[in-house]
């Protein structure tokens, strides 16, 4: 039965390690020249532009105080108040965007995550110490924690990619088409996912449920 169960963890391990270390396209962005864009934009009260380029820098150095300052302030002007996103996948992805890039992420789980196939050939030869087992396990679990707050993000922000309205107002239609009724109004800076993107129309989910379809040329994406 332990041999069953330790195939098992090991295949656990190896499953989520090359999950992991194969992460799909992200774009990657120079940090400090996004913050500069968004005072420029933000100095101009572009505050779409401005907020999308916060958030691209945030993306690569998450912990940067003008960054984060520069993105409250977006925030707390913009038309639209908006909740914070909801459903396991948001919540796992926001434990650690706010403090670590996805880069980071992956050092911290990859390295230990090498490290535990020699811990597991320590195991299998000293299978009576009961303090290395215990150390063994503890540092297993942490591994698998990590990695799995890793696959969950990457997979959560490449399936649905982060997108800012950037034109002053828009409007969200029930259908890819000029033509489809009206569902609401969209606003500079309101911040959403996109689930689907059809020619020249992409399909915008808010925080709160609301979806619709708007231009490609009123957002940007991340």
């Amino acid at each position: 039965m332990s041999r069953v169960l330790f195939i098992l963890a090991a295949a656990l391990l190896l499953v989520l390690g090359f999950a992991a270390a194969n992460p799909p396209n992200v774009p990657e962005f120079d940090g400090i020249a996004e913050v500069a864009a968004g005072h420029t934009a933000l100095e101009s009260d572009d505050l779409g532009m401005a907020l999308l380029y916060y958030k691209r820098a945030l993306t690569v150095i998450p912990r940067d105080s003008a960054a984060q300052l520069g993105a409250a302030v977006v925030r707390a002007l913009r038309a639209d108040i908006l909740p914070e996103e909801s459903g396991f996948a948001a919540s796992v992805s926001r434990l650690t965007a706010d403090v670590m890039s996805l880069n980071e992420l992956r050092l911290l789980a990859m390295l230990p995550w090498l490290g535990l196939f020699g811990w597991g050939w320590l195991w299998v030869n000293n299978r009576k110490d009961a303090r290395l087992r215990r150390l063994i396990l503890t540092l297993y679990v942490l591994v698998v924690a990590v990695l799995g707050l890793l696959v969950v993000r990457q997979t959560y922000e490449a399936a649905y990619p982060a997108a800012v309205i950037t034109a002053f107002e828009t409007a969200a239609y029930a259908a890819p088409s000029e033509d489809a009724p009206v569902l609401f109004k969209l606003y500079s800076a309101a911040e959403g996912r996109i689930l689907d993107r059809r020619e020249g129309w992409a399909r915008f989910a808010l925080p709160d449920g609301r979806e619709g379809w708007v231009k490609n040329e009123v957002m940007s994406d991340e």
